[in-house]
């Protein structure tokens, strides 16, 4: 299949963020977009990577689901989004694709991927507040902002099952198998039913770390995605940096430099030991502890 826009971005590849929800994707696309030369996308665009795929109530995409028609569409909305402006190379971080990386990269062939893992214990301690509190839903502003971004006329019914559930959310803020937040696995709902927030969160984290990383090391070249840390890129972000901006092709910018290293402070790093406390600890660690092993957390 010849790909609309081919050229374009042979001449301008795509940055492809992945992370777990609360890995720090925010930040870094951010920090990487503080070079002259990267725009960021400023909203998770799920509503666009699950064009023509609305029926499958999870985010685990198939290589086969990225059709003709599909991968047509994705990348004629992110030209139509990007060409015009003065950096369009763009980053982009919908953390949905850390379960779908293979048809991401069907969909961009020519992207630079760059993977972002933070300790998974840390990440299912901060995802379980937003499962409760959903902050995301009680800003107006940004919400009116995303919708800016939302192509009402290509997919009406889309966006009016995404305003009733963000209303159900206001309503009733309680986390339940059929409120999910952030990236949806393939069963989530039901084990939601059945295990503790906690673990489920757990299981989001470990699902979508390990298949980003299985995705990359199996079918996307060595000199196409780079593995980061959250806690080696905050206690060393100029560093971390510039070695990104390196594989990206990007000359180096001090001045970007000089205003991420003001801004990115090493934090305490272990405040989820105090969230979860003994008892969320034995919950989660049989489910983690490959994983944390993998991303070399134990």
């Amino acid at each position: 299949m010849a790909l609309i826009h081919a050229a374009w971005f042979d001449d301008h590849p795509p940055v492809i963020l992945l992370g777990a929800a609360r890995s720090g994707t925010k930040l870094l696309r951010d920090s990487l977009a503080e070079h002259a030369d990267l725009s960021p996308i400023p909203f998770d665009l799920n509503f666009i990577w699950r064009y023509r795929n609305e029926s499958v109530r999870h985010d685990e995409f198939s290589l086969a689901m990225a059709r003709p028609e599909v991968v047509a569409y994705i990348r004629t909305y992110f030209y139509q989004r990007t060409h015009k402006i003065p950096a369009p190379r763009f980053v982009e971080k919908t953390v949905s694709n850390t379960l779908r990386a293979g048809f991401v990269n069907a969909v961009f062939p020519e992207a630079r991927f760059i993977h972002l893992v933070r300790d998974g214990r840390a990440a299912t301690a901060s995802a379980s507040r937003c499962w409760i509190e959903h902050p995301e839903v009680r800003d107006a502003a940004y919400l009116i902002q995303k919708l800016r971004w939302f192509p009402v006329l290509d997919n009406p019914r889309y966006l009016v099952r995404y305003a009733w559930n963000k209303a159900n959310v206001l309503l009733h803020p309680r986390p339940d198998a059929a409120r999910t937040w952030g990236p949806v696995f393939e069963g989530m709902r039901e084990m939601a039913r059945e295990s503790s927030l906690l673990e489920v969160c757990a299981e989001q984290w470990r699902r979508c770390a390990e298949s980003a990383q299985d995705e990359m090391e199996t079918s996307v070249d060595p000199e196409r995605w780079r593995l980061v840390r959250y806690e080696d890129f905050i206690q060393n972000p100029a560093d971390e940096l510039a070695r990104l901006w390196g594989f990206l092709g990007l000359p180096m910018d001090e001045n970007a430099l000089r205003r991420v290293s003001a801004r990115v402070h090493p934090e305490s790093l272990e405040k989820w030991k105090a969230q979860l406390g003994e008892d969320g600890l034995k919950q989660i660690e049989p489910i983690l502890e490959n994983a944390l092993r993998r991303f070399g957390y134990q």
